[in-house]
């Protein structure tokens, strides 16, 4: 008889630990992971300020500033995807077939860190990053199909530390490629030493 009455409260014991260790870990501020509203192939992380209920196909997106890292692997695109506006820490979109990175294909979307490895991309327009100059900090464009450094797209990003442009097909590169770039060989050499 005890042991039917105890078999009948583990069910109800694990609920409070559920609830227990979910208000615990879930106050903390952990991210939530879920599918992203604009495309459910993609994954997105959102700030543990979004409810719950927002991770589920059928009720309301979060707030698209809550959007913290979004991830799109091998989901096909011709353009960068309709993201929401507002600030993305981290966005990846490999091996999507991306070809072309237009002027508006951001929007009001702001990106700290860039990653658009593994596609097709062939050309980036002048202003394609324009828009997040005081924010974009890292910029992958590893092994895509460019044959020259996309210099205007990459002169106004004030806050560039790091890019990469590893397994393109650029053949030469040459000073003016750099001039106007944060961290440019000049800043470091004195004055009087200057060409």
């Amino acid at each position: 008889m005890a042991r039917a009455a105890t078999a009948a409260a583990a069910p109800h014991l694990l609920t409070w630990v559920w609830a227990a260790a979910w208000a615990v870990w879930g106050v903390r501020g952990s991210p939530q992971i879920g599918p992203c509203t604009f495309n459910h192939l993609c994954t997105c992380s959102y700030s543990s300020d979004a409810p719950t209920a927002a991770y589920t196909y059928t009720s309301a997106p979060p707030a698209p500033d809550l959007i913290t890292e979004l991830t799109c692997v091998g989901v096909p695109f011709a353009r960068i995807p309709d993201i929401p506006p507002g600030l993305v820490m981290q966005m990846d979109v490999l091996n999507s077939g991306l070809e072309v990175i237009a002027e508006e294909d951001f929007g009001d979307t702001r990106v700290s860190n860039l990653r658009l490895m593994s596609n097709n991309i062939r050309l980036i327009a002048d202003k394609a990053f324009s828009g997040m100059s005081q924010f974009l900090q890292s910029l992958d464009l590893s092994h895509n199909e460019l044959t020259s450094v996309p210099r205007g797209a990459l002169t106004p990003l004030n806050f560039l530390e790091w890019f990469n442009l590893h397994g393109n097909h650029i053949a030469e590169l040459v000073e003016e490629d750099w001039v106007g770039l944060r961290g440019h060989p000049d800043d470091a050499l004195p004055r009087r030493q200057r060409h």
